[in-house]
């Protein structure tokens, strides 16, 4: 369950750090 967040999470964040 706080995988799938923390999945979410890392996605938007590559994104926001590109």
């Amino acid at each position: 369950m706080i995988t799938r967040k923390n999945n979410s999470s890392e996605k938007i964040s590559s994104r926001m750090r590109n």
